[in-house]
């Protein structure tokens, strides 16, 4: 059987052809940061999923529940924001979109997770001496702050610069000055040069009571209950 020219260079453009790509999804964190803290939002920028289709996001292999579920929007994009959350220590968490319509399409991004704490030492004693001041995790800004409040009065005290890809600090610090007042401070640490009420994204309390020695004229303070 003979072929025609026709069909003989019909054959060969056809066995010259790529395979077409299979499709894939991607997923990327946007603005991009080498460490988020304890209490930031994530903003996942996804791509390739079916428009109009619920995206299943997980965490280490765990699912994140969403209420309402993500879905793609018409062009098959994602936009996510999840807040992530770290108990201890820096670890780097990896999350993955899978889309429900068809599970081959999924994509993951690593996000590197610091825990957000501060620890201050000594913890009693004279409320005048120095404190040793150790904070982590305050992705969220570039200052720690002290904001002191006290009957509904607040001084706000600057701690110093955070450095790091997680924002950290060690620093020592002066909270009181000669003759405070007897009663309830709370200290809140975060990293608003003024002081903010209500929630906080990343913010550390303690409770700090200072009071009257048998001393005369002395003041001193018990240990304060970080919340």
């Amino acid at each position: 059987m003979k072929l025609s020219l026709a069909a003989v260079v019909a054959a060969a453009v056809t066995l010259a052809a790529p395979a077409a790509a299979a499709a894939q999804a991607t997923l990327r964190i946007t603005p991009a940061k080498p460490c988020f803290g304890t209490g930031d939002a994530v903003n996942f920028r996804g791509a390739g999923f079916t428009p109009g289709g619920v995206v299943d996001f997980t965490r280490d292999g765990e699912m994140v529940n969403a209420d309402p579920p993500i879905t793609a929007l018409s062009d098959g994009t994602v936009n996510a924001g999840l807040r992530v959350f770290n108990q201890s220590g820096v670890e780097q968490r990896s999350y993955a979109a899978t889309d429900r319509t068809n599970p081959a399409l999924t994509a993951a991004a690593p996000v590197t997770v610091s825990e957000l704490d501060v620890n201050m030492s000594p913890l009693n004693g004279a409320p005048t001496r120095p404190r040793r001041i150790v904070a982590v995790g305050f992705t969220g800004g570039r200052t720690l702050w002290a904001h002191i409040v006290f009957k509904g009065r607040v001084r706000n005290l600057r701690l110093g610069a955070l450095k790091g890809d997680c924002r950290n600090l060690t620093a020592r610090k002066r909270l009181f000055a000669a003759d405070p007042p007897f009663g309830r401070h709370l200290i809140h640490f975060d990293t608003s040069r003024r002081f903010r009420r209500g929630d906080v994204d990343q913010r550390v309390s303690f409770n700090f009571r200072i009071f009257s020695t048998s001393n005369e004229g002395a003041a001193a303070a018990v240990a304060a209950a970080r919340h």
